[in-house]
């Protein structure tokens, strides 16, 4: 007797829509640009941080001058150098919460009973967010590993710390913010 044909590719891919590739390739190109950043020797990197940091200081001394007496570009220069880190894994958190989001099973609304955002089967799932937690920090971790074997440059696990709560606070900020919208939707 013969098999029917394994349709299950074509399910996989019938899913699969034009929103779901382009969050991809953004994460991805995200990626490559932490990798990039990465990747330069730490003078380069902190010549970058260095230019940030002077113009940064110019709009500040504008704006506050009695604050900005005697602050030195080097002490300013580390925390722009650690908000660099927290928020370009913000961003990644959001970038791979997206790319979640669009993934996977797409809701259709005709099945009435899950239709409703308060509904038992409908709440805040926690399975897509730790998965965009889990890519996110071992992104960091290979992220600081990279950085072992780039000129004057080492892996640190605060930085990994640091990462992952940058990219926590976009994974809560994509998902809390597409429960209310959901929610209000139904109001």
């Amino acid at each position: 007797m013969k098999q029917p044909p394994n349709n299950h590719l074509k399910t996989v891919f019938s899913t699969i829509t034009w929103a779901t590739v382009i969050s991809w390739v953004f994460v991805i190109g995200w990626m490559a640009l932490i990798f990039h950043l990465s990747a330069q020797p730490a003078v380069d990197s902190n010549e970058l941080s260095t230019g940030i940091t002077q113009r940064l200081m110019a709009v500040l001394q504008q704006a506050f001058p009695r604050l900005m007496e005697g602050l030195e570009v080097s002490r300013l220069n580390r925390f722009v150098r650690k908000s660099g880190h927290f928020f370009a894994y913000l961003i990644l958190g959001l970038l791979v919460s997206n790319a979640l989001g669009h993934s996977g099973q797409q809701y259709t609304g005709r099945n009435e009973s899950t239709r409703h955002p308060l509904n038992r089967r409908n709440h805040l799932p926690l399975g897509k967010p730790l998965v965009a937690l889990l890519i996110c920090f071992l992104y960091a971790v290979s992220d600081e590993v990279h950085q072992l074997y780039v000129p004057g440059r080492g892996g640190q696990v605060s930085d990994v710390l640091l990462d992952t709560a940058g990219a926590s606070i976009g994974i809560l900020c994509y998902w809390f913010g597409r429960y209310w919208r959901r929610r209000a939707a139904f109001k």
